[in-house]
C-alpha cells in the first residue's frame, strides 16, 4: 500500500514538537461535577461542586455513533464520602469535561513557527487539534458496590446537555410556511426551504432561539449542515428536535454534484452536530465546502436574517451559542490534491522496534467483525430492488428499478452437469428509462460481489411500494383541470378546464415533488452496502480522532509469502484499504487513554480475481469526482501498488 500520510498531512492531536513521554499518555484539565437544582446550590450543608479529577476514579468512556443524535458516556469511581447521599447525586448533575491527547497544542497556544524553546514550532491552526470541551447531564447511576467497609465503587451514566432539551421539545410544523392572499384561495410562499434549511430551523428554534425550553442552556457546538437538493414541504407531526432532523436526513440527497447516493445521516461528535452524506465524508467531507456568507447584509439578502447571531463564526462566539454555517453549493473547494482521508492505521505487533512516531497510529488489537452475507444482502434489496410508486391524484402506477451491478446484455451460464458453457440474451435487462444503476461514491471502488453473479438483476428480490408526487406540480398547480363533457356523436370526452373556487377565485397551489423514486431505492441499497465489511480495532488515544473520519487501515495479508517475510509488503487484498469510522468509543483509565474503533467500507480495493495479486476495479458508471472509467485507471492513482 502507498496512501500513506505524511506528519503534516494527518488530522491528529499529536504535536511533532511536544511529543508525549509514552504513547496512549493524555491530559485531563477538568472533571467537574455540579448540582443543577437551585434549592442544593443555596444550601449551606451541600457542596458546590466535586471536582473529580482529585477523587479516585478508575476510567472514563466517551461514545460517538454515526446513526445517534447524542454522545454519552460513563465514569467509575470510588466513593469514600458517601457522595450519593451527601453531595447528592439524584440525576439532576452536570459533568463538564475537557481532556487532550497529551502534547496536543491548544489554541490560543499553537504557533505556527516557533523561534525557542518556549514557543516550540507546532502544527498549522486548521491542523492543531482543539481540547476537547464538553457539558454533559447525569442520568443515572449504578447501585453502589461494596468494596470495603468504607468504600464503594459507584458508576455515572451521562449524556450531552441537549438530549435533555430534546425530550423536552416537541416539533408541529409544516414547512414550507404560507400565508393566505386576501380576498382570494390562492397562497404564497413565505419562504422556500430545503431539507438542509428545515434541518437548520428546527435546531436553531428549539435549541438556541424562543422555542428553547427556559430553564435548559443553549446549545454551544457547531452544527454542520450539508446544502441539500430539491426544494420540499415537509410536516413534522409532533416529534422530537433530533428525531425530526433524523427524519429529513433519511429524505435528502446531497447538493454536491459528485455524489449520485442518497445516504445521508444525522449524528453528533464531542466536536459538534452533522448532518452530511456518507458520500460527501468519503470524499473529503466538509473540507469540500466554503461558507456562503460573509456578513449580516447578505444573510438578511437570501432570508437568513434571523440566524445572524449565529449562522457567522464570530457572532456565534460572542452569543456563547452554536455556530450554524450556511455553505454555498455552487462552488466546491478543489481537494484533488489531498488524500480524503484523515489517519493511517497499521496493525503493529507489540515489541516490533518502531519509532515512538509510527507508534501513534499502530493497531495491536483488530477483528473482522462482519463480511459478506450474500443472502441478507440479497432478500433486503442491496444487489437490486424495485420502488413501485402510486399517485393517488392522478391515479397512476409506475416504477424503478434499481442494480447495484449493471445488468449485462449477454449470460453466460455453465451446466453444472457437462460443464458446458452457454450464453444467452438477457431478457431481464429492463427499461432503460425505468432503471437506475448505482453510481454513489464508496471508500473504494471495487465492487463487493463479482460482476457475474447469479444472483444480480432481479429487482423483484425486493419491492417497496410508496406514495408519489411526481408531475403533480406541473399537471395540478391550477388545481384539477380536466372534466368529462359530451362532443360529437355522443362520446365521452377528457377536456382541460381553469378550475375556481365557489368564490370565483382560481386555485392555485404550489406543489413539490418529494423525489421518492430518486431517493428510496439509492438508499436502500447504500445502508446495506455500508454493514457488509465492519472492523474493529482498538489504537493510541487521539483526541482529534471523531466518527464520520475517512481512514486508511492496512488489513495484514494472509498471503504466505508476505507472511515468511515478517509480514512487510501489500495489505489484504480486499480489506485493506479505506475506512469510515461508524462508532468510536474514547476510553480513558489512569495508565493510558485508547480508542476503540468501528469502521466499515463498500467496497473492495481490488476486483474480484483469483490469486494474491490485486488488479483494477471495472467502474461501471464513471463518477465526476474521479473520472475513471474502468481498466484505463491503474491502482497508483487510488493509491495503491501491487507488490
Amino acid at each position: 500500500m502507498t496512501d500513506l500520510l505524511g506528519t503534516t498531512e494527518k488530522k491528529s492531536a499529536f504535536n511533532p514538537a511536544q511529543q508525549p513521554k509514552r504513547v496512549g499518555d493524555f491530559n485531563i484539565t477538568k472533571m467537574f461535577l455540579t448540582p443543577f437544582n437551585i434549592d442544593i446550590i443555596n444550601d449551606e450543608e451541600a457542596a458546590s461542586g466535586i471536582d473529580l479529577t482529585t477523587v479516585a476514579w478508575h476510567e472514563l468512556n466517551l461514545y460517538e455513533d454515526l446513526y445517534s443524535p447524542i454522545v454519552s458516556g460513563d465514569i467509575t469511581l470510588t466513593d469514600t464520602i458517601g457522595m450519593i447521599e451527601s453531595f447528592p447525586i439524584i440525576g439532576e448533575e452536570k459533568l463538564e469535561i475537557s481532556f487532550s491527547t497529551a502534547g496536543a497544542t491548544l489554541p490560543p497556544t499553537a504557533v505556527e513557527g516557533g523561534t525557542s524553546d518556549i514557543t516550540p514550532a507546532a502544527p498549522p491552526p486548521a491542523e492543531a487539534p482543539k481540547d476537547i470541551t464538553n457539558f454533559f447531564r447525569v442520568y443515572k447511576v449504578d447501585p453502589p458496590v461494596q468494596v470495603t467497609d468504607n468504600s464503594r465503587t459507584i458508576k455515572l451514566y451521562f449524556v450531552t446537555e441537549t438530549q435533555f432539551t430534546n425530550l423536552l421539545s416537541k416539533v408541529r410544523k409544516c414547512y414550507p410556511t404560507k400565508q393566505t392572499l386576501p380576498n382570494t384561495n390562492q397562497s404564497i410562499t413565505d419562504k422556500s426551504y430545503s431539507l438542509a434549511d428545515m434541518a437548520r430551523d428546527i435546531f436553531y428554534d428549539f435549541f438556541i432561539g424562543a422555542k428553547k425550553p427556559q430553564r435548559q442552556p443553549k446549545a454551544i457546538k457547531p452544527f454542520l449542515i450539508e446544502p441539500t437538493r430539491y426544494q420540499a414541504e415537509m410536516t413534522i407531526p409532533n416529534w422530537t428536535p433530533f428525531k425530526a432532523i433524523s427524519f429529513l436526513a433519511s429524505k435528502a440527497v446531497s447538493a454536491n454534484p459528485n455524489t449520485q447516493g442518497a445516504n445521508f445521516v444525522f449524528y453528533q461528535t464531542l466536536q459538534g452536530f452533522r448532518f452530511v452524506s456518507v458520500e460527501t465524508l468519503m470524499l473529503g467531507g466538509f473540507r469540500l465546502y466554503n461558507e456562503k456568507f460573509t456578513d449580516v447584509a447578505g444573510l438578511e439578502q437570501e432570508g437568513y436574517g434571523n440566524l445572524k447571531g449565529n449562522a457567522l463564526s464570530g457572532s456565534a462566539k460572542e452569543n456563547n451559542s452554536s455556530h450554524l454555517p450556511i455553505f454555498d453549493s455552487t462552488t466546491l473547494r478543489d481537494i484533488s490534491a489531498e488524500k480524503p482521508f484523515v489517519a493511517t492505521y497499521k496493525y503493529m505487533p507489540a515489541n516490533m522496534g518502531e519509532n515512538k512516531q509510527s507508534s501513534f497510529d499502530s493497531v495491536t488489537e483488530y477483528s473482522l467483525v462482519e463480511s459478506f452475507d450474500t443472502m441478507k444482502n440479497l432478500a433486503l434489496g442491496m444487489y437490486s430492488n424495485r420502488v413501485i410508486t402510486h399517485d393517488l391524484i392522478q391515479m397512476k402506477v409506475d416504477r424503478k428499478d434499481f442494480h447495484y451491478v449493471k445488468p449485462p446484455s449477454q449470460i453466460v451460464t455453465v451446466d453444472p452437469n457437462t460443464g458446458g458453457i452457454t450464453s444467452t440474451i438477457n431478457e431481464e435487462e429492463g427499461d432503460p428509462e425505468k432503471t437506475q444503476i448505482d453510481a454513489s461514491v464508496s471508500t473504494e471502488i471495487g465492487r463487493l460481489c463479482s460482476d457475474k453473479a447469479d444472483f444480480l438483476g432481479r429487482p423483484e428480490s425486493h419491492i417497496s411500494l410508496v406514495p408519489t408526487t411526481l408531475g403533480q406540480g406541473a399537471a395540478l398547480r391550477l388545481g384539477p383541470q380536466k372534466e368529462i363533457s359530451i362532443v360529437q356523436d355522443n362520446k365521452l370526452q377528457a377536456r382541460r378546464q381553469n378550475v375556481k373556487d365557489r368564490t370565483g377565485f382560481a386555485i392555485n397551489e404550489d406543489i413539490k415533488e418529494n423525489h421518492v423514486e430518486d431517493v428510496l431505492a439509492r438508499r436502500i441499497s447504500q445502508r446495506l452496502q455500508l454493514d457488509s465489511v465492519r472492523m474493529n480495532f482498538s489504537a493510541p488515544g487521539d483526541s482529534s480522532r471523531e466518527v464520520g473520519d475517512l481512514i486508511s487501515f492496512d488489513y495484514p495479508s494472509e498471503n504466505p509469502t508476505i507472511a515468511s517475510s515478517s509480514g512487510s509488503g501489500a495489505g489484504h487484498k480486499y480489506y485493506s484499504g479505506k475506512f469510515l469510522i461508524t462508532a468510536l468509543r474514547h476510553k480513558i483509565t489512569q495508565d493510558e487513554y485508547t480508542m476503540h474503533i468501528e469502521a466499515i467500507k463498500d467496497g473492495y480495493r481490488s476486483k474480484i480475481t483469483g490469486g494474491f495479486g490485486v488488479s483494477t476495479p471495472t467502474v461501471q458508471v464513471p463518477n465526476p469526482i474521479t473520472g475513471l472509467t474502468g481498466d484505463d485507471e491503474n491502482l497508483n492513482s487510488q493509491g495503491f501498488a501491487d507488490n
